[in-house]
Formats: structure tokens, C-alpha cells, sequence
């Protein structure tokens, strides 16, 4: 009787051990299916973030190639704030991105100086100028034809500026 007891201790306590060994697998393999899966999910989530990041760039790029549009057909206020639609998101998707921000600003800058917004168009054709000159140096042909166009902008705000002769006044 005690023989048997023993014996089925032993056999308990080796159950018991095969019991937690199985547990053990079990929670290894859980756990290696919850690391794929996280991996899976990982993926799938950065990929999507690619994904939102390339649709708002082609939105961006929409707005301004729809504002260049709006600007040709005259609808100036229409064009500008598309224009800085498109340069918001410009900005928050890709900071670094001198080339396509400089060009925003000069057709804002074009757009402002139809309106005779000849202040605010200085001041995109400047912040255009100094993004390039930032980025591609003083001397080369982008930054200088965004500084001409800063040029240009004072000489026109200037002749606006300008008083004009009347033949017909005679001071008293």
C-alpha cells in the first residue's frame, strides 16, 4: 500500500512535470504567435502610414496645380487659398522640402501682386528667395530669379507709389 502510494506520487509529480512542460509550450508558442502577429501588425501599420503620407502629398500637389489653374482663369482669391492649402501641407508632410515650398510662394507672391498686394507679395517672393538661397546658394539661377522677382515686386509697388504729374493742377 505504501508502495503504491509512492508509485502514485511519483506518477502524480511526473504529471504534474508534463503538465508544465506542455504550459510551458504552449505559452512559448503564444508568445512567438503574439510576437508574428505584433510584427504583422507593425507592417500593416506602416505600411498604411506610407500610404496616408504619398495621399496627402498627391493632395497637396492637386491644390496647387488646381490653384494654378484658378489663377489663369482669374479667380485670384480662390487660387491663393488653395495655394496655401496646398503649402500647409507641404510643410507638415515634408519640412525639408525647399524646392516645392519656393515655388508655392512665388505663385502666391504672382497671385498677391494681381491684387496689387504688392506688401504681401514682397514678403512670399522673399521667404521663396531665402529657402533657395538656404538650400542652392546665393548665385545660383533659382534663388537669383527669386530675388528678381523680390526686385521687380519693389520697383512696381514703387511706381504705384509714385505720385503722377496732372497738367491740369496749378497750385495757387
Amino acid at each position: 500500500e505504501d508502495s503504491d502510494r509512492q508509485s502514485a506520487r511519483a506518477r502524480g509529480r511526473q504529471m504534474s512535470r508534463s503538465i508544465q512542460e506542455i504550459d510551458t509550450q504552449i505559452q512559448q508558442r503564444m508568445a512567438a504567435i503574439s510576437h508574428e502577429a505584433c510584427l504583422v501588425c507593425v507592417q500593416v501599420h506602416a505600411d498604411a502610414q506610407k500610404d496616408s503620407i504619398q495621399a496627402l502629398q498627391d493632395l497637396a500637389q492637386q491644390r496647387v496645380a488646381q490653384a494654378s489653374s484658378l489663377l489663369q482663369m482669374g479667380h485670384i482669391q480662390q487660387a491663393l487659398d488653395l495655394y496655401q492649402k496646398g503649402l500647409d501641407l507641404v510643410v507638415k508632410l515634408n519640412p525639408g522640402d525647399s524646392g516645392q515650398r519656393s515655388k508655392i510662394l512665388i505663385n502666391m507672391g504672382t497671385a498677391l501682386q494681381t491684387l496689387k498686394e504688392f506688401e504681401l507679395a514682397e514678403s512670399k517672393f522673399t521667404e521663396a528667395y531665402e529657402l533657395r538661397r538656404d538650400d542652392l546658394g546665393d548665385h545660383h539661377p533659382l534663388s537669383q530669379k527669386a530675388q528678381t522677382l523680390v526686385k521687380r515686386n519693389r520697383a512696381a509697388r514703387a511706381s504705384l507709389a509714385a505720385p503722377t504729374h496732372d497738367p491740369t493742377y496749378f497750385p495757387a
